[in-house]
């Protein structure tokens, strides 16, 4: 589809309000441009467009497909006369109030705005995603879809036990497809086999998803299952905000070197056993599960729907007035004027864009397409950048550079990576339908800048205790920071995630790491093959509810499902010393905290932001949420110590946040990983996604969170003795601190 096509093709209907004349300042124009200049001045205008300029043709638009086929077009030309008749020719006929002027021959100025009833955008949030748990927008006197609350995916799942298979490899094949009425809908088949303590294989087939609106076949096959298997567990996974399909799952077994494979029983596979879902389970929220006859064979095939509402009625209260525009520059001597208020109409016959599949991300221009929307997303909606300390505007050309010098979709990984590594967002995050990465079944800390092992399988080389000195020739410090710049985070999360997860070590599955270390004193080099599916150990085995010492208790969130917390209450409120750790991601929802505190609370430290101007200037108020705890029996009487780092991230430092604005008890350790609030997702052209946080959380006070953490009264710093003699160094603390609430006085 050509350019034209996709910015009035499908409108069927004309603007009623005429064009601007072309100015004297346009005809006149001189100048050359770069490729960089063109495309960062499309770039800053698509995003006022899109996000801000209210009109029908606007919101009715293919905005992906814009992007591509505009980053084509708008590199066309040398000139600035030829960039500003571009940026007229894609954004004019979605922007017919749209003005585009050369800095030295500004128009005349814009009419104050009026009161009266607009058509104007409201932003609680970036509402535009799939995943809109927390998050909403639309435009005034205009109605709205409104997606079922939930992550935007749903899990279709079903399991076998492992004795069944033992020893033979598993594989799932079924067929999917799309409906095609939005870009982020995609299936998975996706398998796991799990052992009593995490798994020994998965594969989500992350990089296979199927995009197609026909049935198209896919597949996924385990390793051979081992003796320790406890279960193989599998099904499909729907993701978007439209509708899959999924039929005729089969399930096949074949011995570790065969080349034949065995049908096993599986289920209602087809959907047509009985009731069309029994033999399945559905993991998520926001979805309907259908029985539907468009089917790839049989009668019946399983449908995952997104479900929405139409809403009528505004996000919020403020709104621009009627007329109201701004003014920005777009680079390359160029400036724009867009008006953010229309008067109130009755909408366009406009009829709805069919969506033409894109090219992937081998093409260039879906790479910069994807740049140009991640950056503009990220400018306008994320709501940190007041304390990130990154300007935005440098940023941009930054990320245009970089994916100017790309050559596929691995290079845009890794430049998507680094525009999301300048958030500074421990949420932040980016993937695509790429073959996941693997690391070294290793834990790692630094101590005194020397990088050490905390934790590895019971058989591998390394052990609790070395020194890393070297990877692939390349010096552990000097491999941190190169990797660091692909992760986002404050530096104790970005220490976190390439140290105790060992993506220090990443790499293509099968390739070999050339490990240097240290042990005592002596140095040692190993070939170490990076084999998907083998985990590190935990670095500490025990109990997730545990007496450690005569009445001291000790309780892991991580661990502890949220059921058997509850019903452990009662001990816990009768213990005269409690340890509660916090190193990692809670089970329980916060009910726990209620019989900790002694007076009700309604403080707000939530705030979704609510954005009606561009740049992130616009914020007109926010909503603010808090959780209203009110205390509650049995009430928690004894010594209580807390236990927290870097891996409490998001909830877990909400949990955190009320014992530190409470006073709850002593917080030992080291500090959270300062990111918290609801995340949100953008999907972009190429199958890439980048995650970020979208609203503004502070601590219980007021205080900044964000890239701060929660912080510890009592830090800890371990030392290289106590991890090799295998101490848990944090938790010796805290003992110290409760014990004398145990001796009978």
């Amino acid at each position: 589809m050509g350019l034209a096509a996709l910015l009035v093709g499908a409108c069927g209907a004309r603007s009623s309000i005429s064009e601007p004349p072309v100015t004297a300042g346009e005809r006149t124009i001189e100048g050359s441009t770069t490729d960089l200049e063109e495309l960062h001045a499309f770039a800053k205008l698509y995003g006022y467009v899109r996000y801000f300029h209210p009109s029908d043709e606007a919101a009715a638009a293919d905005w992906e497909a814009i992007a591509v086929a505009g980053a084509r077009r708008i590199v066309q030309g040398s000139t600035r006369a030829e960039l500003l008749a571009a940026l007229h020719e894609i954004f004019r006929p979605l922007a017919p109030t749209l003005l585009v002027f050369p800095i030295e021959a500004p128009p005349p100025p814009a009419e104050p705005g009026r009161r009266g009833r607009v058509i104007a955008w409201q932003h609680e949030g970036y509402g535009l995603g799939f995943n809109t748990s927390a998050y909403q927008s639309g435009r005034t006197r205009r109605p709205r879809m409104l997606l079922g609350q939930g992550p935007g995916h749903i899990v279709l799942t079903a399991s076998i036990p492992a004795e069944r298979v033992r020893g033979k490899r598993v594989r799932l094949r079924g067929w999917a497809r799309v409906e095609g009425s939005h870009r982020s809908e995609m299936a998975r088949l996706w398998m796991r086999v799990e052992l009593p303590k995490g798994d020994e294989f998965y594969d989500y087939t992350q990089d296979r998803p199927i995009r197609s609106t026909q049935w198209q076949a896919s597949s996924v096959e385990s390793t051979p299952v081992g003796p320790e298997a406890t279960r193989v567990v599998f099904g499909g996974v729907a993701v978007g905000a439209g509708g899959v399909y999924f039929d005729d799952f089969t399930l096949e077994v074949s011995g570790p070197d065969a080349s034949t494979w065995t049908e096993v029983t599986l289920d209602n596979g087809d959907f047509e056993s009985g009731s069309p879902f029994d033999g399945w389970e559905f993991e998520g929220s926001g979805y309907a599960v259908l029985e539907v006859g468009d089917t790839h064979g049989g009668g019946a095939a399983l449908k995952l729907e997104r479900l929405r509402h139409k809403v009528r009625g505004d996000v919020f209260d403020e709104r621009p007035s009627v007329g109201e525009t701004f003014e920005r520059d777009l680079g390359a001597g160029l400036a724009c004027r867009v008006v953010l208020g229309l008067p109130a109409s009755k909408p366009l016959d406009i009829l709805p864009t069919k969506l033409e599949p894109l090219p992937d991300a081998s093409d260039p221009a879906v790479r910069v397409a994807a740049a140009i929307i991640g950056w503009n997303v990220l400018r306008h909606f994320y709501p940190y950048h007041d304390v990130i300390g990154e300007d935005w505007e440098q940023v941009l050309d930054l990320v245009l550079t970089d994916v100017l010098d790309d050559s596929g979709p691995e290079d845009l990984l890794l430049t998507l990576r680094r525009l999301v590594h300048r958030l500074h967002d421990g949420h932040g995050h980016v993937d695509g339908p790429l073959e996941p990465e693997v690391v070294l079944p290793l834990r790692l800390v630094r101590i005194d800048d020397v990088f050490v092992v905390t934790a590895a399988p019971k058989d591998h080389p390394l052990q609790r205790g070395d020194e890393l000195v070297s990877i692939d020739g390349v010096s552990s410090a000097e491999r941190f920071e190169q990797r660091a710049a692909f992760v986002s985070g404050s530096p104790q999360w970005i220490e976190y995630v390439l140290l105790n997860w060992a993506r220090i070590t990443e790499g293509r599955a099968g390739t070999v790491a050339r490990v240097e270390i240290l042990r005592d004193d002596v140095s040692h080099m190993f070939e170490l093959e990076r084999t998907p599916f083998v985990s590190a150990p935990e670095e500490f085995d025990r109990p997730y509810f545990d007496t450690l010492e005569p009445d001291v208790l000790y309780v892991d969130l991580e661990r502890i499902p949220g059921d058997e917390l509850a019903q452990k209450m009662d001990v816990i409120a009768r213990a005269k010393a409690v340890i509660i750790d916090v190193r990692g991601y809670p089970q329980a929802d916060k009910a726990w905290l209620r019989h900790f505190l002694t007076k009700p609370e309604r403080a707000k430290w939530m705030f979704v932001p609510r954005i009606i101007r561009p740049d992130y200037e616009g914020v007109s108020g926010f909503r603010e949420v808090g959780w209203n705890l009110r205390p509650a029996n049995p009430h928690v009487t004894g010594q209580v110590a807390f236990i927290t780092g870097p891996a409490a991230i998001s909830y877990a430092e909400s949990l955190m946040g009320y014992v530190e604005a409470h006073r709850l008890g002593p917080i030992v350790g080291s500090a959270t990983a300062g990111a918290n609030g609801n995340i949100n997702k953008v999907m972009l052209p190429g199958g890439f996604w980048i995650r970020f946080t979208g609203m503004k959380v502070t601590r219980i006070d007021g205080r900044q969170h964000h890239n701060v953490g929660v912080q510890p009264t009592h830090p800890v710093e371990r030392t290289l003795a106590g991890i090799r003699a295998g101490r848990d160094e944090e938790l010796e603390v805290a003992l110290d601190l409760v014990r004398p609430a145990t001796v009978t006085r």
